[in-house]
Parts: C-alpha cells; structure tokens; sequence
C-alpha cells in the first residue's frame, strides 16, 4: 500500500493523494517557480524528462524518509 499524503481520516490510509506523487509534485512546481533555471538547462518545462525528474526526486525524498525513520 502506498502512503498517503493527506489521508481522509488518522487511521485511514487508503485515501487521499500519494505521498510519492505530492513529493512529485512540490518538485514540478519548484520547477514551473523557476527554483531551477530552465533556460540554463536548456529544456523545455513541456517536456516529459521535467516530469520523470521530478519522481526521481520524489523516489529520492521517500527513500530518505525510510532511512530516519
């Protein structure tokens, strides 16, 4: 079972988003926010690698997770 982000309920864990995909998605929007310069990259915000880093990083922050705890 995958973790949720927001679960509906304390002891719910079967609904809500995606732990992994918010992860996904702070990246992206830190991304679209310019946090990283695109245009240095050279990339395009449309392209499909932007959202595959994005869960690579995403992968990155849950696997730092498991480790503290």
């Amino acid at each position: 079972m995958n973790v949720k982000a927001f679960p509906s309920a304390a002891n719910d864990q079967t609904k809500g988003v995606d732990l992994r995909d918010w992860f996904a998605g702070q990246a992206i929007a830190a991304f679209i926010a310019g946090s990283f310069n695109m245009h240095d990259r050279g990339e395009d915000l449309l392209d499909e690698s932007i959202a595959l880093e994005c869960y690579q990083i995403a992968d990155a922050m849950l696997a730092a997770r498991k480790k503290e705890s």
